[in-house]
């Protein structure tokens, strides 16, 4: 084995490494053959390319979300305005759309907001099953930037590796009637004024996949482990193939993710981000076995700016809890990666990679609050496990778990009074100009649904009001209210557009984008798959290995960058102004 000494760290060349994969080490330059590139390879590179961690301050440099060319009106929300149009058109024998819709960009590159973005995406998966000749794919692998060689950094959200086919649903737990009424009831509720200004990193329930039920168990003494028949969950119904998505997801990107060598086994990954209740570092040592080879605490990319109750910003609590477990822990000191301390606080760059290690570790463990948590939870498999703390206040936790059962690998742990911190207002931190709005978004006063104080959330009817509504009379307040979303400029539909050029239309299928309504490539698209054959990929082997070339060609971008900025802006100190441009490797001894 041989070392390589870096400014901090030492890289390891073991044997896990073919030797035919290294061209040769010149001038302190590792270089790789531009093929058969493994995860080792990668991994052994990434302690110097700050893959997907970053610092506070280089984490701003994540680029502003697309800006949505109509109000934004969640792909669901179309969907569930389609699925009654239908009803209410077969009962006047009108003609049917039939469509495949393709979430827009804004959905898919959301770095800010993985539990929103999972809970829209899945909604809309949920509704598709339902409706027959209409079909919804995020196809948010499309929107990857691949773009490590100018920001430092890897920026791929859990969106983005989330796999595209549809999904099924266990009618057992919400019946059609059920999921229609729910439906109806968003829909009727949904305002894009209010939608607009709400701070979707800080949402908990999800008006269709997670609604808000006064009447649902909030004992956690009583929690199931399996979802519950006939209940107004509709997640409940879709739980299954979500979790094992994301599992297969968290697979696919663990060799990227510099997690410490024994951490499926006997790591423990601590999670925190914007929304997170700061507890006393000795709450969280309660449940870290005494056999745990690794502790890592993970921010989310927010956790850069977000204020937590206490005044403390996140990434503040992120080192507290570090410098807490290495008191606590002095075994762990090189049982991390690479020999480093196994005891550790990264920030993230983005959700793919935090998704993957709360997955995949051992044990998982959620400080109250932290609604990104939820998911990767319920996704872990046994004999992995996660806690996930509770605020008696919130029960929120309570609530999810009730719905979509623990399977078996989560506790929920409900705290006590005495252990909430006590609220303290501080000034939000001071971004640089061109900073993404979703890190100042984060220090913004709102409910619990995520909408400004002031705003406040929509008022969702109840069941006698919308019984009391024909199919009709729901389709004509929605269209009233946000009109219909095949009349947007941004959408696409063959009878109702301009048809596009047999040249655009084979470019398109050639390259597998949608095609808007001038026939050019746009945000959120309508695409006739019936006539113009157009169809997403399927998550075959086949497609998996395109995905891996991607990779793999992101990472020699990666390199080549790498290396002519160690030839042009060497210096003597190993300093530099930007650390995307400047990655100081020394030779071994």
């Amino acid at each position: 084995t041989n070392p390589i000494q870096t400014e901090n760290k030492q890289i390891m060349i073991g044997n896990n490494i073919n030797p035919k994969n290294l061209l040769l080490l010149v001038g302190g330059v590792v270089l790789f053959k531009q093929s058969g590139i493994a995860g080792a390879g990668r991994r052994m590179l990434t302690t110097c390319i700050k893959n997907i961690y970053a610092s506070e301050t280089e984490v701003l440099k994540i680029p502003p979300l697309p800006e949505s060319k109509t109000l934004e009106i969640p792909a669901y929300i179309s969907l569930c305005q389609e699925w009654i149009r239908w009803d209410a058109y077969q009962s006047n024998n009108k003609p049917l759309d039939k469509f495949l819709f393709v979430d827009e960009d804004s959905t898919c590159i959301d770095f800010s907001s993985p539990h929103h973005s999972m809970m829209d995406i899945t909604a809309a998966l949920i509704v598709t099953n339902v409706m027959s000749g209409v079909k919804y794919r995020h196809n948010c692998d499309r929107t990857r930037a691949y773009d490590e060689q100018t920001l430092g950094f890897d920026r791929t959200t859990i969106q983005q590796v989330y796999n595209t086919p549809g999904i099924g649903i266990d009618y057992s737990k919400i019946s059609k009637e059920e999921l229609k009424m729910q439906c109806k009831k968003c829909v009727l509720a949904f305002d894009p004024q209010r939608e607009s200004v709400r701070v979707k990193s800080k949402t908990s329930y999800h008006c269709l996949a997670w609604p808000e039920d006064a009447t649902r168990n909030k004992d956690v003494t009583q929690i199931p482990v399996f979802p519950a028949d006939n209940q107004k969950f509709p997640l409940a119904g879709a739980i299954m193939p979500t979790t094992a998505r994301l599992y297969h997801a968290a697979k696919e990107f663990v060799a990227i993710t510099d997690a410490p060598p024994a951490e499926e086994t006997s790591g423990v990954v601590i999670y925190i981000d914007q929304q997170t209740l700061p507890i006393a570092p000795a709450i969280i040592a309660s449940q870290v076995p005494a056999t745990a080879t690794s502790i890592s605490i993970i921010g989310g990319p927010v956790c850069a700016t977000a204020n937590l109750v206490n005044g403390q910003v996140c990434h503040e609590y992120g080192k507290d809890l570090e410098s807490y477990f290495k008191t606590a822990f002095p075994g762990l000191a090189t049982t991390g990666y690479n020999g480093e301390n196994g005891v550790s606080f990264k920030l993230a760059a983005a959700t793919a990679g935090p998704n993957s290690r709360m997955i995949l570790s051992s044990k998982l463990i959620c400080p109250p609050k932290t609604v990104s948590c939820f998911l990767p939870a319920a996704s872990k498999k046994d004999p992995a496990s996660a806690v996930v703390f509770e605020d008696p206040t919130w029960k929120k936790a309570i609530d999810f778990f009730s719905g979509v059962g623990t399977r078996g690998v989560v506790t929920v742990v409900e705290i006590s009074q005495s252990d909430i911190p006590a609220t303290v207002i501080v000034a939000a931190p001071t971004t640089p100009p061109g900073t993404a709005d979703e890190f100042n978004y984060a220090n913004t006063a709102v409910d619990d649904n995520g909408y400004p104080v002031g705003v406040g959330s929509p008022i969702i009817p109840d069941d006698s009001t919308v019984n009391g509504l024909t199919d009709q009379q729901v389709l004509d307040d929605i269209e009233i209210a946000i009109g219909r979303f095949q009349d947007k400029p941004d959408v696409y539909i063959s009878h109702l557009s301009i048809t596009p050029s047999q040249l655009q239309i084979q470019n398109a299928i050639t390259n597998n984008i949608p095609i808007g309504v001038n026939g050019v490539p746009k945000g959120r698209e309508l695409v006739t798959d019936y006539k113009y054959k157009y169809t997403p990929p399927k998550y075959t082997a086949e497609y998996r290995k395109v995905l891996s070339t991607k990779r793999t060609e992101s990472l020699i971008r990666i390199q080549q960058t790498w290396a002519t900025a160690l030839v042009g802006h060497r210096h003597d100190n190993g300093g530099g102004s930007d650390p995307s441009t400047l990655y100081e490797i020394k030779c071994p001894n």
